[in-house]
């Protein structure tokens, strides 16, 4: 990897890495991503919120904390004004330190945001895209205007197979500008995992109770109604069954929570329907036995990582990039989207044989740290970066 640094030389001196988050998944990414490639001797600045989630954490790169916090905003407007405030600022930044490459995370306003990439690249910055999600998640519509956007940027990077194909298949992209690199393994969130007893005591969850865990931000994609019925038919194998609903709900949970009454499940279900503070993370996964991604569509999910760093197999859904991450009957068991019946079958396989789930919980934790590691996936975007830069 040094010889990539020093091939570009000081230009490495001057990237930027932007994070609109400041808080979440593609926050945390954004954050172990940035402090990989500062280890590794590129010299990058990440600019973030002004409340940055992580900024207690061991940080071995430079932060700016300068954006606005969008996501507090409920309106669709409220948060398209604060991002356009965050994206100003950026064009500020950009005046103030010319910087060489400009890495970008995220995509909300595409009609404003290609005028500055354009207003970017008249000035030779190169553009790179890390598209955690190829399109809205819940939307779903590709546009001629998100099209042209992805067009503006020198490089794009995906977090499988399934997410390249995804994007050729919408837009009409140049495929060499395309390079997949996987998501990280998220080791950091897991320093202060604790012994499952405990944790189940502290959350109030009975210690004979089996425990299926839910965590995320509940949308409608996240498929939370089919683990809710396939958790009503698999109680009727495993009595002991629980259901442990950790994350912020974006939509109306009244919908879920009719379905738990409905199945009879008020007593079989814990919910903590807020967002997580990192510091907390640990408890829910150490209170669980196995993790549940139900996910209806979904490109990647740094949920699977989570598990794997708390040694939790999974449980997931054939959909995006998952089956490129989850070794089925290894790691995680794989069943097809939108069958509660299949969902169901697959928690009473996990639960027939409780050591050996918790050795695929250990080979996942052991094949997060070999195959996702921040060190590799660090070399593999400085190669990106210095392919542009020495052009």
């Amino acid at each position: 990897m040094r010889n990539n640094l020093s091939a570009v030389g000081d230009n490495l001196s001057k990237i930027l890495i932007l994070d609109f988050s400041g808080r979440g998944g593609i926050s945390h990414y954004i954050f172990c991503l940035s402090n990989a490639l500062a280890q590794a001797g590129a010299h990058v600045r990440l600019l973030t919120t002004t409340d940055f989630e992580l900024e207690n954490q061991p940080v071995k790169c430079a932060y700016e904390k300068m954006f606005f916090p969008h996501r507090r905003r409920v309106s669709f407007l409220g948060k398209g004004l604060v991002y356009a405030c965050s994206l100003a600022r950026l064009v500020w930044v950009f005046r103030r330190e010319g910087p060489s490459l400009i890495h970008f995370h995220e995509t909300k306003l595409p009609w404003i945001e290609k005028k500055i990439l354009q207003h970017l690249k008249k000035k030779n910055v190169r553009l790179v895209l890390t598209a955690h999600d190829v399109l809205h998640p819940e939307r779903q519509k590709a546009s001629k205007s998100l099209e042209n956007l992805y067009r503006a940027f020198d490089h794009i990077i995906v977090h499988a197979e399934e997410n390249r194909q995804a994007l050729l298949k919408q837009f009409n992209l140049d495929n060499t500008k395309i390079r997949i690199i996987p998501h990280g393994e998220y080791a950091f969130l897991a320093t202060a995992q604790i012994n499952q007893n405990l944790a189940k005591q502290q959350l109030g969850i009975p210690m004979v109770k089996q425990v299926v865990l839910f965590f995320g931000y509940i949308r409608q994609y996240k498929g939370l109604q089919i683990l809710i019925e396939a958790l009503a038919t698999a109680r009727a194998t495993i009595p002991n069954l629980f259901l442990l609903i950790v994350g912020e709900a974006k939509e109306n949970f009244k919908i879920y929570q009719n379905l738990i009454e409905q199945n009879n499940l008020q007593d079989h279900v814990h919910k903590i329907l807020e967002y997580v503070p990192i510091e907390k993370v640990p408890i829910y996964f150490s209170a669980a036995d196995v993790v549940a991604l139900p996910y209806i569509s979904i490109y990647q999910s740094g949920v699977v990582q989570l598990a794997y760093a708390h040694r939790r197999a999974v449980i997931a859904t054939t959909v995006g990039g998952l089956p490129e991450v989850v070794q089925d009957r290894r790691t995680g068991y794989l069943v097809p989207p939108n069958s509660p019946g299949k969902f169901a079958d697959a928690i009473c396989t996990a639960f027939a044989d409780m050591d050996r789930l918790k050795r695929m919980g250990e080979d996942a934790h052991r094949t997060a740290k070999e195959k996702y590691s921040w060190t590799e996936i660090a070399k593999q975007t400085v190669e990106i970066y210095s392919e542009l830069l020495s052009k």
